[in-house]
């Protein structure tokens, strides 16, 4: 009897799995489309660095992205000039460096 007992219990449990395995198949874990967002304005700002360089990053206070539009506030004149000069080269090598088209255009403030 007690037997008995203790397989009914692990075939109620092996049930249990197998009917959370079928939910799960059927309903993926849901990840909110906002984290995707945020982890390519993550990468969009690790590879500026590299994009324009130690100078003209470290001129950067503010990078944002909304769009398909990369924001970038720069705290000087001169670098904000040049950056605006090269925007077609920095668009073409973000890009490059991401493996897609993630930004579209660059709007330097």
């Amino acid at each position: 009897m007690e037997n008995q007992t203790k397989f009914s219990s692990w075939k109620s449990a092996m049930n249990n799995v197998r009917m959370q395995k079928k939910t799960f198949d059927k309903n993926p874990i849901f990840i909110h489309p906002s984290i995707f967002v945020r982890m390519e304005e993550l990468a969009i700002k690790q590879k500026w660095k590299e994009v324009v360089g130690d100078l003209f990053a470290k001129h950067a206070t503010l990078i944002t992205i909304e769009n398909e539009i990369l924001y970038v506030t720069v705290n000087s004149a001169a670098i904000k000039h040049e950056l605006t000069m090269n925007k077609s080269n920095i668009i073409t090598r973000m890009n490059n460096e991401l493996g897609k088209i993630a930004v579209r255009d660059i709007i330097m403030r």
